[in-house]
């Protein structure tokens, strides 16, 4: 998957095409190391954050919370332990949303660009002038944006936001990356003979990774369990031993939300 994300993917290889030299696209690409892995690192330890935080008292087996989704549990966690610091949470909402539409865009560039130098400008053999093929590509570029859009929408109805962005990132990224390896490996493979094989691989890395999001297979959790959730049938009893400074039983519940160990 790394291999297909930097070495093969085209928003990647734009960018080390915009360096200019083979030396600078090597070091750009030795640096990112350094803060892809900071970022993996920090990744990994909010997910075993959450599961220390909520690991008595799941929010999806909790039914107060209305979560329905372990997508929700960042959202959840930020708003419900930093509620009580002005600005924090719209600050960290704000810093997931910017993540993803910086990634979105790049996406978007790099797959308008691909469709007018790989096909339109080949197609049309030099009729076009350049102003003609820069207003092309922000046209297809608004139109990734709106497939984009649907594609989210659809997406919302299944269980796991990671397991369908996996998915659809294999969906491309392996079948070229398997393309990048035979014109690395071989100079026998013709034109129809990559693009048949292109096209099969989709089909089935389509087939096996969305008939598995479909299906309803899960694979098994680590234990959960709600036994540590506050109840709000006793929120009186609840707030009167809590020692806190709280005037108003919702108020205590809110600040006081989730502490099973205390």
């Amino acid at each position: 998957m790394v291999f297909g994300f930097y070495g093969t993917g085209q928003v990647y290889v734009q960018r080390y095409l915009s360096l200019g030299r083979c030396k600078n696209a090597q070091s750009a690409l030795l640096w990112s190391i350094i803060p892809v892995a900071l970022c993996l690192i920090l990744t990994t330890l909010i997910g075993i954050v959450l599961y220390a935080v909520f690991y008595l008292c799941d929010p999806i087996l909790n039914t107060q919370t209305g979560l329905k989704k372990h997508d929700q549990l960042v959202p959840y966690f930020i708003i419900s332990r930093f509620h009580s610091i002005p600005g924090l949470t719209g600050l960290c909402i704000a810093g997931i949303f910017s993540g993803a539409l910086s990634t979105l865009s790049s996406t978007q560039n790099a797959l308008a660009m691909s469709a007018v130098m790989d096909f339109i400008q080949p197609f049309f053999s030099g009729k076009l002038t350049e102003k003609c093929l820069l207003l092309i590509g922000k046209t297809l570029a608004i139109l990734y944006g709106a497939i984009f859009i649907g594609l989210s929408l659809a997406m919302s109805k299944v269980d796991s936001m990671l397991a369908s962005a996996m998915v659809s990132h294999a969906l491309f990224e392996g079948p070229i990356v398997a393309i990048f390896l035979i014109g690395v490996l071989s100079r026998k493979a013709t034109d129809k003979v990559i693009v048949t094989s292109l096209i099969i691989g989709v089909i089935i890395t389509g087939w096996t990774g969305f008939n598995m999001l479909f299906s309803g297979y899960r694979s098994s959790p680590l234990p959960l369990e709600a036994s540590g959730c506050l109840n709000s049938n006793a929120s009186v009893i609840i707030a009167s031993s809590l020692n806190t400074s709280c005037t108003a039983v919702k108020s205590c519940l809110i600040e006081n939300v989730e502490k099973p160990h205390e």
